[in-house]
């Protein structure tokens, strides 16, 4: 990671920059659980950007993207096995009285007995698949920066599930810095909830599946499945889209994601779809691939753990706010070689974070923030982090991935502590209270 991103940003501290644009949708309609028409639409007047009737083409829609046939016994019965729990999440936008559609991948991670007829079912996405991908903003709020516009998100989205079946449903939550929406729906029908597995156990080599809906144009490859392995662990992503619109280039930006790096084929639309082990249970969900043309099968995956924690907490609160530290931080590689911190490579310290200082030219400022949960825990910089405690199971923090994936699991009442060396090689323990 380059040092100049680093020192800018404080660890836990996210930012959406600007959205991008999508293609123009030609219907206009489409059927709830009942097969009546439906309109979702959002009168805010002039000046708003408003969710309109949401779609997507029976045409084209293709349930072709797999051939099982020239599947493994074993991939087989992975597909069948999540296939019909696997979604695609759908809406549509008016910009400039122009509609926009957005769609993307999807699946159930929840459900819950409605009444003696109906489910709840709960669906995980792509935050930045199902609103940045395709619209134009700039912040957290939604403005657009073409049309001084509001994004608004709420109103009616459109799952389609693979038997065929299309509801309406809503909202629950979203947040940016794990690329995690959460949506909900009723249906009569019964589909099976997708089980998460630990992504503590990933292992580098190991095999996965992945499966999401990729759009062409018009058209989307329902449920294409594709296999690869692990080719990665702990890397920290930022999410980019980038696009034209009325002359101006806009892009989208969700920084520094936690992260696994698989080599299984991504493509548009796929980004919320579930990875999967060779048992089916979900390790993670697909990330945006890297957009250059220099590079080849760079795909990502987001931890299993972080999404079910984060899952979990906008189902039962609306919301999710990641726990802040209050430090600034860099890899110890990129000043391992600086000159007065020779102290970090005599004491071993090759991996973990080193709270920059104002010593050594490392930073203009001290790392640790007033009044965060680091300083009332008495934290110093220019030390190095080097692991963490979670009620009472030791972590290692090899980087800002690690420390950024252990946060992200962390829940209001979890003891947690961080451990550092200092200059004199003396090891210090610091009780953080991150929600005070």
């Amino acid at each position: 990671m380059r040092t100049k991103k680093i020192l800018s940003a404080l660890v836990l501290a996210f930012s959406v920059l600007v959205f991008t644009g999508c293609n123009i949708l030609f219907d206009t309609t489409s059927r709830n659980s009942s097969g009546s028409n439906t309109s979702a639409v959002t009168d805010n007047g002039n000046g708003t950007v408003t969710l309109c009737s949401v779609v997507t083409r029976q045409s084209s829609v293709s349930t072709t993207g797999v051939s099982l046939a020239k599947m493994s016994k074993r991939s087989k019965a992975v597909y069948n096995k999540v296939s019909n729990s696997t979604v695609i999440v759908s809406a549509c936008y008016t910009v400039s009285s122009k509609e926009y559609q957005m769609m993307t991948s999807g699946y159930i991670i929840d459900k819950e007995v409605k009444d003696s007829s109906t489910f709840t079912y709960y669906v995980t996405t792509s935050s930045s698949g199902i609103f940045y991908r395709y619209i134009k903003s700039v912040g957290t709020d939604g403005i657009d920066l073409d049309q001084n516009t509001t994004v608004i998100r709420s109103g009616d989205f459109e799952f389609v599930m693979a038997d065929g079946n299309r509801y309406l449903g809503e909202l629950v939550g979203f947040n940016d810095a794990s690329d995690v929406a959460i949506f909900k729906f009723d249906s009569p029908m019964e589909y099976d909830v997708l089980e998460f597995a630990d992504s503590d156990e990933i292992n580098t080599g190991d095999e996965v599946s992945a499966i999401g809906t990729p759009t062409i144009g018009d058209d989307c490859l329902m449920n294409t499945y594709v296999k690869g392995i692990v080719a990665g662990e702990s890397r920290l992503y930022n999410v980019i889209y980038t696009d034209t619109y009325q002359g101006n280039t806009y892009g989208a930006e969700i920084a520094s994601v936690p992260c696994f790096q698989y080599d299984a084929p991504f493509n548009g639309g796929m980004e919320g779809g579930p990875i999967l082990n060779e048992e089916g249970k979900v390790i993670g969900s697909m990330l945006g691939d890297v957009n250059d043309s220099d590079y080849e099968s760079l795909s990502f995956g987001v931890y299993s753990n972080v999404i079910k924690n984060v899952a979990e907490n906008i189902i039962a609160n609306g919301s999710y706010s990641k726990p802040l530290v209050g430090v600034t931080v860099t890899d110890v590689g990129a000043v391992i070689g600086v000159e007065g911190l020779e102290w970090i490579a005599e004491n071993k310290a090759y991996s973990g974070l080193y709270i920059v200082s104002q010593e050594h030219n490392v930073s203009a400022y001290d790392g640790v923030s007033p009044n965060s949960a680091a300083a009332k825990a008495g934290m110093k910089s220019g030390e190095v982090i080097y692991k963490a405690v979670v009620n009472g199971v030791e972590k290692e923090v090899s980087g800002l991935a690690s420390l950024s994936y252990i946060l992200f699991q962390l829940n209001n009442g979890d003891s947690f502590q961080l451990c550092t060396i200092n200059s004199s090689g003396v090891s210090n323990t610091y009780t953080i209270d991150l929600w005070s």
